[in-house]
C-alpha cells in the first residue's frame, strides 16, 4: 500500500512485514489493503456501527482476502473473543493480516497479548505497542491484567 494511502488509515502501524493494524479503513483503504499483499482482515469492530463498512466483508472475499468478524464492545472486552483472535491468529499466521477497530485500541491490545504470548515480546514491549496508540483506560487495563493473570503470562 502506498505510504499516501496508510497514512490515511488511523493509527496505522505496521507492525512486522506480515502483521499491520489500524483504525477502521474505508471502502478505498480496504480495497487497496487487498490488491497490496493482505491475505487477511480480522475486523474487531462492531456491526453496524457509524464507523463500520458495510461492504467490507464484501469487498474482502471478492479480492479472494479471508474476512474475519469478531465484534468486541469497547466498553466490555471478554475472553472468548480474544482466545477466537488468538485462534484465527495462528489459523493464518503464514498470511499478511491486518487486524482492525475502530480506532486501533481495540487491536493493539489484542495485539499486545498476542505479540506477549506468541512472538517473544516482552512485557514493557506489549505496553509500548498500546502506548504508540492510546493511554489505556480502566476497561481494558483491568482486561489486559485479567488476561495475562488467567493466560499465565510470563512478565
Amino acid at each position: 500500500m502506498k505510504a499516501s494511502k496508510r497514512s490515511e488509515i488511523k493509527n496505522y502501524i505496521k507492525i512486522s512485514p506480515t502483521l499491520i493494524s489500524g483504525g477502521q479503513p474505508n471502502e478505498n483503504h480496504i480495497r487497496e489493503l487487498c490488491r497490496n499483499g493482505i491475505k487477511t482482515v480480522i475486523n474487531l469492530g462492531l456491526t453496524g456501527a457509524d464507523y463500520s463498512v458495510k461492504a467490507e466483508k464484501n469487498i474482502c472475499l471478492d479480492s479472494n482476502v479471508t474476512y474475519i468478524h469478531i465484534p468486541v464492545d469497547f466498553m466490555n472486552p471478554e475472553k472468548e473473543q480474544l482466545l477466537l483472535f488468538f485462534e484465527h491468529m495462528k489459523r493464518h499466521s503464514s498470511d499478511v493480516i491486518f487486524v482492525h477497530c475502530a480506532a486501533n485500541k481495540r487491536a493493539c491490545c489484542f495485539l499486545a497479548l498476542w505479540g506477549e504470548l506468541y512472538l517473544g515480546w516482552s512485557r514493557q514491549q506489549a505496553d509500548e505497542h498500546i502506548k504508540k496508540i492510546w493511554g489505556i483506560n480502566d476497561v481494558w487495563s483491568a482486561f489486559m491484567k485479567q488476561m495475562r493473570s488467567d493466560l499465565e503470562f510470563s512478565s
